[in-house]
């Protein structure tokens, strides 16, 4: 490729950037200010809205509500005591959920899980149980669910929320 043609690209690119560049840069700066007014609006944090893990939590939060609407019936929201038994399994089975298969029967542990309907073969845990269900299990044999945090328990912290 000769000089000029050097010379005539670069100058072609130097002329794109001079009509475009602006308009970039005054766009990534109105997107920027928009992203602060909506931040400050909801009160939520600037980070949060630029973070993509945030867009896929809430992308995912949009399309249960989007269930729900479309099918009155369904629920995609886990209640309180199904997430109870989700932890229920995991704590119940921490050497297959680690190995991330069953020690009894080689399944995939969090497959099996996170199946409602599933039970453990090594009889750990059986298929969710309903609310009324599920509350007279735990009373039966005295299930309860704590957070301890340095050998604290996180309800004896105090918390600012």
């Amino acid at each position: 490729m000769s000089k000029q043609k050097i010379q005539l690209i670069i100058l072609i690119g130097i002329l794109v950037a001079l009509v475009f560049a602006p308009r970039l840069i005054f766009a990534l700066i109105l997107l920027v200010g928009v992203v602060w007014a909506l931040s400050k609006l909801t009160g939520t944090h600037f980070k949060d809205w630029i973070d993509p893990s945030k867009w896929k939590s809430v992308l995912i939060s949009w399309l249960r509500k989007l269930l729900n609407y479309l099918d009155s019936n369904s629920n995609a929201h886990l209640e309180p005591h199904e997430i109870e038994q989700y932890a229920f399994r995991i704590l119940a089975c921490p050497k297959c959920v680690d190995k991330k298969s069953c020690i009894s029967c080689t399944c995939n542990t969090m497959g099996k899980m996170n199946v409602r309907q599933e039970e453990c073969s090594a009889d750990r845990w059986a298929p969710f149980k309903d609310k009324e269900t599920w509350e007279e299990y735990k009373k039966q044999y005295n299930v309860k669910f704590t957070l301890t945090i340095d050998g604290v328990n996180i309800d004896d912290i105090d918390v600012e929320l």
